[in-house]
């Protein structure tokens, strides 16, 4: 690496941590209202700060993908977040129990709580699968529903966790987020078993949206962060919403 270079990326570190700690959110995100969307020479999206120009941000690893669909949107990047740094880096059909996701639209309206688990036989890794769980529930006050999601890869102690709140989850939903949880192997047996949602021993949070979110932009947002594109078509029924 050149010095020049060099420099650069050591004073945009400096600058990251001098003014970005102050613009977080409690879960450590940026809105990305305090951010400027710019297209690199290599087509990758990376941002600059509102509040000083020099400042080039970078979405995390696990938030890229996300990022560069939001910022293909101006209507949810307005009211996204996402967690950023300062620092440049390289980076077959599915079994089941319980319903998908249109399955589970039709029956919530009945008060049930409604799970599924889905898997890919041949992607089996230490007794454990790929596999992407859902779990639909009324809200405390009856007048929101909540989906919840976890997908699974059996060589990691990580899963993607989905969270969305909707009135039907037919026209739109109102919160979108995506963490990745750090799960022990009993957690991660009980949830692929039963559906059972886990506290896990490390929770980080890689983007939130609040507003009116079309149902598009909900499936879109949803099957680039979760990532497994086989299991996601299967269980939410991609193309048939």
């Amino acid at each position: 690496m050149q010095n020049s270079e060099f420099r650069n990326r050591h004073r945009n570190k400096e600058l990251f941590e001098l003014h970005i700690p102050s613009f977080l959110t409690k879960e450590g995100l940026l809105p990305c209202s305090k951010m400027d969307i710019e297209r690199s020479l290599s087509e990758s999206k990376r941002f600059r700060f509102t509040e000083n120009n020099e400042l080039i941000l970078y979405p995390v690893f696990h938030a890229m993908v996300v990022a560069s669909y939001l910022a293909q949107h101006v209507t949810l990047w307005n009211f996204a977040s996402l967690r950023v740094t300062g620092n440049w880096f390289l980076a077959g059909s599915a079994p089941y129990f319980g319903v998908n996701f249109k399955q589970a639209i039709e029956k919530i309206v009945k008060g049930d709580v409604k799970k599924g688990v889905f898997y890919l036989p041949e992607g089996c890794e230490n007794s454990r699968y790929h596999s992407l769980i859902i779990n639909m529930s009324h809200k405390d006050d009856a007048e929101m529903f909540q989906l919840e999601a976890w997908q699974c890869d059996p060589s990691s102690s990580q899963v993607r966790y989905l969270h969305s709140l909707s009135r039907d989850f037919r026209y739109g939903v109102t919160h979108l987020d995506g963490a990745i949880v750090e799960l022990s192997s009993y957690e991660m047996e009980r949830l692929f078993q039963t559906g059972t949602k886990e506290k896990g021993q490390n929770y980080k949070k890689y983007f939130r949206i609040d507003g009116d979110i079309s149902m598009e932009h909900f499936l879109e947002t949803s099957k680039r962060f979760l990532g497994n594109s086989e299991l996601f078509d299967e269980v939410f029924c991609f193309g048939e919403i």
